[in-house]
């Protein structure tokens, strides 16, 4: 089975296609939410424009290369709840036999921010068509809300903040 080097989410990745060198930007350990005083809490399922990416790295391991392999992204709830779940993407060392490592980038342009606290960013693979997942790896997203006091002045308030509107 492959084994995972690296696994790590972030705003860019820059990739020079001639020496094949990576460059992860801006790696993200946790998001901090502003928004207004007065608003109320996000509801559950709330989702914001965010674009960000999930940089996995793999070798391979004896006898990948027989194996059609895949990978997913699970974004979870610090309570367990599931956020987010990528459709499976291919981890194609049965295509590239001579391929020592592989890289998979997932880009993402939502973010779910109804549930503060440390989410879980969890890697996880499988043989296709198996039914059963395993876990290579999880990240610990730190996702925090931020509510100035009402006695702050308009000032310190964030440039752009967010409020909640019910329909």
């Amino acid at each position: 089975m492959p084994r995972l080097l690296i696994f790590v989410p972030c705003f860019g990745i820059l990739h020079d296609e001639d020496d094949q060198s990576v460059s992860l930007i801006s790696l993200i350990e946790g998001l901090k939410i502003q928004f207004l005083p007065e608003s109320p809490e996000p509801p559950a399922g709330t989702i914001i424009s965010l674009r960000w990416c999930a940089y996995a790295r793999w070798a391979r391991g004896p006898g990948d290369e027989a194996k059609h392999l895949e990978q997913r992204i699970l974004l979870k709830s610090p309570s367990g709840v599931l956020l987010m779940e990528t459709a499976p993407a291919a981890l194609p060392f049965d295509d590239q036999p001579n391929t020592r490592l592989l890289t998979v980038t997932t880009k993402f342009v939502r973010f779910n921010v109804s549930h503060p606290g440390i989410c879980p960013l969890i890697l996880e693979y499988r043989e296709a068509g198996e039914d059963l997942w395993t876990e290579a790896a999880s990240y610990p997203l730190q996702l925090e809300w931020e509510k100035p006091s009402p006695s702050k002045s308009s000032d310190t308030l964030p440039s752009s903040p967010v409020t909640w509107h019910k329909a």
